[in-house]
């Protein structure tokens, strides 16, 4: 048994197992504006950005932390994640030389605990938005195929991908969103 192993086993595990759709959203070349325009004024467009992210969630949509210039939303459904990044989309979109965004999408089992989320869905969706392109939303086969109405998603399949640090290959889908 390992020290972190010793250290689990120790501590009382205060948590809940929930079921969510995790979503991670950032700018696209956001390191670019950073070298180009400094920390401050790139502070600052990541802290407009979960600000417009915060006053566009939908009911039961929660961000559940910011990251640099990403936001890690949860939301009950997928149809909730897609309304949630289109209206995230229409806001930024309205502010002139805003970057474009990109997002990833996984729906799964989760540990909630302590404010934050836990899990393979939040390694997933995490890893799926480094893969998405600028104003791209990649989303797992889990996510697409949890969408009500069955078939209300407009995908296009991108195959299997093998992301980093995560063991199996993942059947990853562009999401089309509507802003």
């Amino acid at each position: 048994m390992t020290d972190a192993d010793m250290v689990c086993t120790a501590v009382e595990f205060d948590h809940q197992d929930v079921r969510s759709v995790v979503v991670f959203a950032d700018m696209a070349g956001f390191t670019t504006y950073t070298e180009a325009h400094g920390d401050h004024r790139a502070a600052q467009l990541a802290g407009a950005f979960a600000d417009i992210a915060a006053s566009v969630l939908g009911p039961g949509d929660e961000i559940v932390k910011t990251i640099g210039d990403a936001v890690m939303v949860t939301c009950a459904t997928t149809a909730a994640a897609v309304d949630f990044l289109g209206r995230l989309r229409r806001e930024t979109s309205r502010i002139s030389g805003f970057p474009l965004l990109r997002a990833g999408m996984s729906e799964g089992p989760l540990v909630k605990q302590r404010g934050d989320v836990f899990g393979a869905t939040v390694n997933t969706a995490a890893r799926l938005v480094g893969v998405a392109g600028p104003g791209q939303v990649i989303a797992d086969y889990a996510a697409v195929s949890a969408a009500e109405p069955i078939g209300s998603l407009r995908t296009a399949p991108l195959g299997s991908l093998r992301l980093h640090n995560i063991n199996l290959p993942v059947q990853a889908y562009l999401v089309e969103i509507e802003s």
